[in-house]
């Protein structure tokens, strides 16, 4: 008898609790925010951040921009922007404004496709140095899932090619149709800031 009432205070408590809850139920379509304010919710109202939950958020930050630029590579492609690329890609070489990287935006948009997106390379790219990889302070974290850590690990491959197309004319006016591919607008943020975000003391804020 006394355990029975045991139970029933304990069920009694866990109700009283519960009802001390606030629920809040979001609906929304694809891309319309209802993660941001779930997140801004737990920045505003939850407790401290540790390190655990930094680097998982660094790694999701890594693989949203190569989901990001894949559907960007998508769109130019649905859009036929393909040709609008040789042409800058090609007007640029003439005037001898070749990228630092010695990139073209073509040539850059083809290793996206062939690596990020249709998956048709052949020739692996070099991994990441292991002395890159140990310093690396984001690293990787059980908790993002298996494909948010290869994501981001693929960022770390292909940023210079996801930054020189991000700074070419075409991208940008394929950027500005970036609704027809469910594009979050917070992710220019994350393109613009490509440097911080892949180097190696990245912590986020």
């Amino acid at each position: 008898r006394l355990r029975d009432e045991q139970i029933t205070d304990e069920q009694e408590g866990a109700r009283e609790r519960d009802e001390k809850k606030v629920k809040l139920l979001l609906l929304g379509t694809g891309e319309s925010g209802k993660s941001t304010i779930f997140k801004q919710m737990r920045i505003l109202y939850g407790g401290p951040k540790t390190d655990d939950d930094l680097r998982m958020y660094g790694v999701i930050v890594r693989s949203n921009i190569v989901t990001a630029i894949r559907k960007l590579c998508l769109l130019t492609r649905q859009l036929g922007y393909e040709m609008k690329l040789d042409e800058e890609s090609a007007a640029a070489t003439a005037a001898d404004l070749s990228d630092v990287s010695g990139m073209t935006p073509r040539e850059a948009y083809d290793q996206i496709i062939a690596y990020l997106v249709d998956n048709t390379a052949t020739d692996p790219l070099p991994e990441i140095s292991r002395e890159q990889a140990e310093r690396d302070w984001v690293g990787r974290s059980t908790r993002a899932g298996i494909q948010a850590n290869l994501d981001a690990q693929q960022l770390l491959q292909h940023v210079e090619a996801i930054r020189v197309l991000w700074q070419s004319t075409t991208i940008q006016d394929v950027w500005m149709k970036r609704a027809q591919a469910n594009i979050n607008d917070s992710h220019n943020e994350y393109l613009s800031d490509l440097t911080r975000i892949v180097d190696v003391k990245y912590i986020p804020t």
